[in-house]
């Protein structure tokens, strides 16, 4: 677990408000079970980007601490920490917001997922259905006015505000990324779809451990070689455009890597890529910060 960190996005609650000055990302870092809290850039903001708390162990508020003075003190675990979940961290108080694609690839993982309840699909549906209890095929009925054409899907945004009237408070919200993440595709796509992140998450990792963010220069290479502007290219050129944006400071034996790691993802595009979407996936920064 080394290099495995699940990175949230964050706001800092004061008074129960939230602090829109400043955008963080929380890292709890599993080889050790540390956390660490950051301050994202933002231009035109007058926030100074940097660390917010140092990286330590993370030790609850007094009120979950064990009441026996000789019990070792309570720390905060990977468990812990889901979008949407309040942390209490040195008398801070943190809403988690978002998460990149690899904290949802690594709880949803089948050798992780029974630790990770808000990332198990099948606790989740449990709870749906224990709450419903009758009301399924209201539920149902519910989904099919939305969709008048009889397509078998509605929208990312309908399919929130159905879930939403029927159980409210009930769900986390990242308890609902991981049904929207579930039945996004349908059962035909579902594995291109899991490996797409899977890959993508690796990717991300690799681009965050060189600290890469010249996203926009390889957006405006892009688009230089989609002479016709149609938004698409073909798979050779986005190759050869990543690999020369990527691997400028690697050593030999990170260019080969993550080479590898272009080809194997690339492979689960069409033959011609929306390059926006991909530039917008691969950017680990705004997917934080999202």
């Amino acid at each position: 677990y080394d290099s495995h960190v699940l990175r949230f996005s964050a706001r800092l609650l004061k008074d129960g408000k939230v602090d829109q000055t400043r955008r963080l990302v929380v890292a709890f870092h599993l080889a050790d079970d540390t956390v660490q809290v950051s301050v994202l850039p933002e231009p035109g903001s007058g926030v100074s980007p940097g660390k917010f708390l140092e990286r330590g162990k993370a030790r609850r508020p007094r009120g979950e601490q064990p009441e026996d003075p000789a019990v070792h003190s309570s720390y905060y675990s990977a468990q812990d920490f889901h979008v949407g979940a309040l942390l209490e961290v040195n008398s801070h108080v943190f809403l988690l917001t978002a998460a990149d694609e690899y904290v949802f690839h690594f709880m949803e993982r089948d050798e992780h997922r029974e630790k990770f309840p808000q990332s198990n699909i099948r606790v989740i549906l449990d709870k749906v259905g224990s709450k419903l209890q009758g009301e399924l095929k209201a539920l149902m009925a519910r989904y099919m006015k939305e969709d008048p054409t009889d397509q078998g899907c509605v929208t990312e945004a309908t399919f929130r505000q159905v879930l939403d009237e029927r159980l409210g408070a009930e769900l986390s919200e990242h308890e609902t990324i991981t049904l929207l993440r579930r039945y996004r595709e349908g059962s035909s796509g579902q594995t291109s779809h899991q490996e797409r992140d899977r890959l993508l998450s690796l990717l991300q990792a690799d681009l965050r451990r060189d600290n890469f963010s010249q996203f926009d220069k390889v957006l405006l290479a892009c688009r230089q070689e989609d002479r016709e502007e149609t938004g698409r290219l073909k798979k050779e050129v986005i190759r050869r455009i990543l690999l020369s944006s990527l691997g400028l400071t690697r050593s030999q034996a990170r260019t080969q890597a993550v080479r590898h790691l272009v080809d194997s993802f690339l492979k689960t595009e069409e033959e011609e890529v929306d390059y926006g979407r991909l530039v917008s996936d691969l950017d680990w920064i705004r997917n934080t910060a999202r």
